[in-house]
């Protein structure tokens, strides 16, 4: 088999550039959730508005309509940020996103979330992902640094964006605490 053979398969079965762009702007979180994986969660280390600048550069490089690249502010927590850091971090990317070559969506624990960041989340056209591990008592692990509960905190920001019409898509840990189907 020749090499190209080869590569003919692999272009079949993979995307020929990536569709999703994974970037941590902080590794600050204001929560502190027993099974994190994130040793620096406490440490407010930030992506500099030049380093967003050079992804955005790369990224143009690779910049096609067909699919845009969906660019995934990740963390920590994102909105650790707030607003002001956040939109210099996203500026780099608004021709590219105006045009139709990328997208943006922050993954949140959303307890951060207030009509200002409503106001970005829409300006920006940002797909919102929620962390919640499911009801109250699922959520145990998840509490601030303090070790203050957090679920309150969450559910208030997840009301504020459906009060603002602003959809979301959840994620959840799942873990052997979870509870029994019903009826058996």
């Amino acid at each position: 088999m020749t090499h190209h053979g080869g590569r003919a398969r692999y272009d079949l079965r993979f995307a020929s550039r990536p569709r999703a762009l994974i970037i941590q702007p902080t590794t600050l979180c204001n929560l502190d959730c027993g099974y994190c994986y994130l040793p620096h969660r406490r440490l407010r280390n930030e992506m500099p508005v030049e380093v967003s600048r050079a992804i955005a550069i790369s990224v143009e490089m690779m910049a096609e309509m067909e699919h845009p690249l969906e660019i995934v502010w990740h963390g920590g927590e994102p909105l650790v940020l707030g607003v002001r850091k956040f939109t210099a971090l996203l500026e780099p990317f608004e021709e590219l996103r105006r045009a139709g070559f990328v997208s943006h969506c922050v993954q949140t624990n959303a307890t951060l979330i207030n009509a200002q960041w409503c106001d970005l989340i829409v300006a920006y056209g940002i797909h919102v992902g929620v962390s919640i591990d499911g009801p109250a008592e699922l959520n145990s692990d998840r509490a601030d640094i303090a070790q203050r509960p957090a679920f309150d905190r969450i559910t208030q920001g997840i009301a504020l964006l459906r009060e603002r019409r602003i959809p979301f898509s959840a994620i959840s840990v799942v873990g052997p605490q979870a509870p029994a189907p019903r009826g058996l």
